[in-house]
């Protein structure tokens, strides 16, 4: 707990360094997977706080800064396209902190509108697609971005994704899950809201 904090740091100014100005900085820092640990740290450091602390994070109530992480993200998303300067320094610290915070309002469990959001079975499904969503985004986003507007691109080429995840996660995905679990298909638990 105590040293995640200091690797998160160093993992960002990492990242930002390899970002620095440069023919190839962006490339560098946007498809090398070590400058990605940023956000596994940060994400690791809030599951480790918040088990270790259940009861007295379940009770801290943040609903209320809430639309400060969504407001956030929809300005990163806005200014911050691909290849753009900064996306890859200060736009990913802040979508890691304002995506970390709404993360934690879900776990505590405080019934607001946050917990609904988030805390259900479609959303629940959408993080099982997540790994499926993470690889197949790229070529899709990277071709209609060329071609088409962010608010043609974001809907479509969203729903494109999820699509090819939902095939991949009931074909390949579970192919490898049964493979390497004794034989036997784990369903995951469902998330209760």
């Amino acid at each position: 707990q105590t040293c995640a904090l200091p690797i998160y740091i160093a993992f960002t100014l990492w990242r930002i360094h390899c970002d620095l100005p440069s023919a190839d900085g962006y490339g560098l820092a946007y498809f090398r997977f070590d400058t990605r640990l940023s956000g596994l740290t940060i994400g690791a450091l809030l599951a480790y706080i918040f088990n270790a602390n259940q009861e007295k994070m379940s009770s801290l109530d943040l609903n209320f800064l809430a639309p400060v992480s969504l407001f956030v993200l929809a300005v990163c998303i806005w200014r911050l396209s691909p290849g753009a300067h900064g996306a890859m320094s200060y736009g990913l610290i802040a979508t890691e902190l304002a995506t970390l915070l709404l993360i934690f309002i879900a776990m505590s469990g405080q019934k607001g509108w946050v917990y609904w959001l988030l805390a259900n079975r479609p959303m629940a499904f959408i993080g099982r697609m997540s790994y499926g969503l993470y690889l197949w985004h790229y070529p899709i986003f990277h071709y209609m971005w060329d071609h088409y507007r962010w608010y043609v691109t974001l809907p479509i080429g969203s729903s494109i994704a999820l699509a090819l995840a939902v095939i991949s996660y009931y074909t390949v995905e579970r192919f490898a899950r049964q493979r390497f679990h004794t034989g036997r298909h784990i369903q995951p638990a469902p998330l209760t809201a």
